[in-house]
């Protein structure tokens, strides 16, 4: 088979997700960023009006939307110079909370903005297996103090998208 008989998603060209991830032309989907049209689906379905409202501009972009509210609300390592620096952050955040990610996970690959304090990922990586091959009391508590920082990272998360009106937890019949 050739590369040329393969679809974008390493699928045969005439696969069926091919069909599901194409416009009415025919051109394969994949790569654009459908966030807030999904948030407004969502929004439809569950009977959300306000959310609803704010999705039908056709200029709102969700990821922005979280940017802004990160810079008001969300603990960060630094200081952004602007919401700008936090869009691939919030869009990746959005993306995988819309598709059942775990938050634990969001933080661990945005470990640099989202974990307080200042150790680095590797830092922390390097401090679990110190603590594993030579457990001390000294390694012991640095990597207590980094498991800390870790789980504080991720009930700002909660606590933050928690505060989104919309958003709620499961069975409440909003976005989560």
């Amino acid at each position: 088979m050739t590369r040329s008989e393969r679809g974008t998603f390493g699928h045969f060209k005439d696969s069926e997700r091919d069909r599901w991830f194409s416009d009415r032309y025919g051109r394969v989907l994949g790569g654009y960023d459908v966030a807030s049209s999904q948030t407004q689906v969502l929004a439809v379905l569950l009977g959300l009006t306000d959310l609803e409202a704010i999705t039908r501009n056709r200029y709102f972009k969700m990821k922005r939307y979280l940017a802004d509210e990160a810079m008001a609300r969300l603990p960060l390592r630094y200081a952004p110079t602007s919401a700008a620096e936090l869009v691939p952050v919030m869009k990746d955040l959005w993306t995988r909370v819309l598709y059942g990610g775990k938050l634990k996970e969001i933080v661990w690959d945005h470990f640099d903005v989202l974990v307080p304090g200042t150790c680095t990922k590797d830092e922390y990586i390097q401090a679990v297996r110190e603590d594993k091959r030579h457990s001390t009391t000294q390694s012991a508590e640095r990597k207590q103090i980094y498991n800390n920082a870790l789980k504080e990272a991720e009930h700002n998360l909660t606590v933050f998208l928690e505060a989104i009106p919309w958003y709620g937890k499961p069975g409440e019949g909003k976005l989560s």
